[in-house]
């Protein structure tokens, strides 16, 4: 980030300014964390990733504020309460 804040905040900033459409910006959201974190394996859902995810209410490819609502945690294959 460029110190907007945390990375939804920039997400949605971004969209409502006209710089990502909310498509762009939720694949630049989700694809930090594998780019950041090379070695590990994150950021997929193929046998021997790490499994841990976020279950959202909505598609934040079509609504970027999409992304602040979590509906399920899941950390390692297993859900989170």
């Amino acid at each position: 980030t460029d110190g907007r804040g945390p990375i939804f905040s920039e997400a949605e900033h971004l969209v409502e300014i006209g710089v990502f459409s909310p498509a762009e910006a939720t694949r630049i959201v989700l694809e930090t964390g594998p780019m950041l974190f090379p070695d590990r394996r994150i950021g997929c859902l193929d046998v021997g990733c790490e499994a841990d995810f976020l279950v959202l209410d909505a598609d934040p490819t079509v609504d970027i504020a999409a992304l602040r609502r979590i509906d399920g945690r899941v950390m390692q294959g297993r859900p989170l309460e």
